[in-house]
């Protein structure tokens, strides 16, 4: 265990001292570790937390549902889709405009092969941390 802790400080040391500084926008991403440390990087890019953001364009099985059947809950394409978030529990998907970024409705329920509108199964409205969130949750219901 100390010597995971230590190969992660020291991956922090070296992106934010040297990587980070020379990349436009301070993000590296996770091909440079990949460089150095192709074992860890290969094990790494097979797990969930790795592929929890996709792309369809480069990844075409990212979306998980068939959205070319009518759905009335589905008012969007594959094409639409910018990137999708998930894949193991649910799946939600979103669109850019420019620099900014929204999520499509409904969600994708993957262990009941269904889509839904977010709390549409709930029976009351439930715990929100943040007036968008509420003003969310109004809009879609």
């Amino acid at each position: 265990m100390l010597a995971i802790m230590r190969v992660i400080l020291t991956l922090l040391l070296i992106v934010s001292r040297g990587v980070l500084a020379q990349t436009p926008g301070g993000y590296a991403g996770s091909a440079t570790c990949k460089t150095c440390h192709p074992a860890i990087y290969n094990r790494w890019s097979k797990t969930l937390m790795a592929n929890v953001v996709r792309v369809p364009k480069t990844h075409p099985d990212a979306i998980i549902p068939d959205l070319s059947k009518r759905n009335p809950l589905v008012k969007f394409t594959k094409e639409d889709i910018a990137f999708v978030y998930g894949s193991k529990w649910k799946q939600r998907y979103f669109t850019k405009k420019g620099d900014a970024r929204f999520r499509w409705h409904p969600l994708f329920v993957v262990c009941d092969k269904d889509l839904i509108r977010p709390w549409s199964r709930a029976k009351e409205i439930p715990y929100v941390r943040s007036s968008f969130q509420l003003n969310e949750l109004l809009l879609i219901q």
